[in-house]
């Protein structure tokens, strides 16, 4: 029996929303995206503001450490690598409700299998997830403005090449090629299986232990896990480059811009690690791993808004009807599965 309240579980969902939500906030900056980083580059200094912060769990808790944290984060760390490399082959829209289908639809099935995680009514549960995963998916439909502008003079996100030096034009939205798309959509993909399985090893952790001291040891593993990612997709794409000489140059380490991503990247380090930090009480409370985390995954109606108030990148009649509606309708089913579920 979890002795967190219900009312906290659901406090916990509606923050983790919203700074899940907020947290590619600061890499979309006007000033961060004229510095042309590669996307990949802010992975290392939001690994160590997640590092930092998990410890501030220490103020009121106790020092404990168990590798249920580290297996966690070496789930988390590809998982937000292939995200990456999903958006930049079908872009975010696209992107994002595919792996949030993926994510509410296998963090539902792991709590349902997993024992203390299992919906009060597995049949209407079901439904309502169903129902999620197909609104959710309808996120894809909106169509972002200024593709093209976007693309112009941008770094490769995973690749680590001068995009400047190619065809800045070659990825607009509509002409994206077949491979890119298969590619985007498989990367979406592998990416909602292991962010929906990002909280299976907390249910791991001893019951004498206090589940949130989990934290400590996920930002612990993923300070250790991210460098290793990183030069593996780095030195992949050196390798590549040299079997294939006709392809764009590869970008040396020190033109990676790595200093100048630290202060964005560790600004959406803290939203992160905040909505890790109550997705972390929202699947320890009564709504477990099939509620709690699943909910939290409604983060994309968060990043729209900000997308359509604040980066313009939405706009027309049909794109913001079709917003609208999918947002009050993702809200509903939200609210069904928490009340019956």
């Amino acid at each position: 029996m979890s002795s967190i309240p219900l009312w906290f579980g659901w406090v916990s969902v509606i923050l983790a929303i919203l700074t899940f939500g907020s947290f590619a906030v600061p890499l979309k900056m006007k000033k961060t995206k004229k510095l042309k980083i590669p996307q990949m580059v802010f992975q290392l200094p939001i690994s160590i503001s997640i590092f930092l912060t998990g410890f501030l769990v220490l103020t009121y808790n106790k020092w404990e450490f168990t590798y249920f944290g580290i297996i966690g984060s070496a789930l988390w760390v590809p998982a937000n690598c292939f995200a990456l490399l999903a958006f930049s082959k079908i872009g975010i829209s696209i992107g994002q409700s595919i792996l949030g289908s993926v994510t509410i639809t296998v963090s539902f099935v792991w709590g349902s299998i997993l024992p203390g995680h299992t919906p009060k009514n597995q049949i209407l549960s079901i439904v309502f997830v169903i129902c999620l995963v197909l609104v959710v998916s309808l996120f894809g439909f909106i169509k972002p403005n200024q593709i093209e502008e976007e693309k112009k003079g941008e770094i490769e996100m995973i690749d680590f090449v001068n995009e400047e030096l190619e065809n800045p034009q070659k990825k607009t939205q509509k002409n994206v090629s077949k491979k890119d798309f298969i590619i985007g959509i498989l990367s979406a993909i592998i990416c909602g299986l292991l962010n929906g399985s990002m909280m299976v090893p907390l249910s791991y952790v001893p019951s004498e232990s206090n589940g949130i001291i989990y934290i400590v040891s996920f930002g612990i593993g993923t300070i250790i896990v991210t460098p290793i990612i990183f030069f593996i997709f780095y030195f992949v794409g050196i390798i590549r480059n040299k079997c294939n000489p006709t392809k764009k140059p590869f970008l040396k380490l020190s033109d990676l811009k790595i200093k100048k991503a630290m202060i964005p990247g560790m600004i959406s380090g803290i939203f992160w690690s905040l909505g890790n930090f109550f997705a972390t009480y929202a699947t320890l409370s009564p709504l477990g791993m099939s509620q709690g985390f699943s909910l939290t995954q409604l983060a994309v109606v968060v990043a729209s808004l900000w997308g359509i108030f604040v980066f313009k990148e939405i706009s027309g009649k049909k794109n913001l009807i079709i917003f609208s509606s999918v947002a009050i309708t993702t809200l509903v089913f939200a609210m069904l599965l928490g009340i019956y579920g």
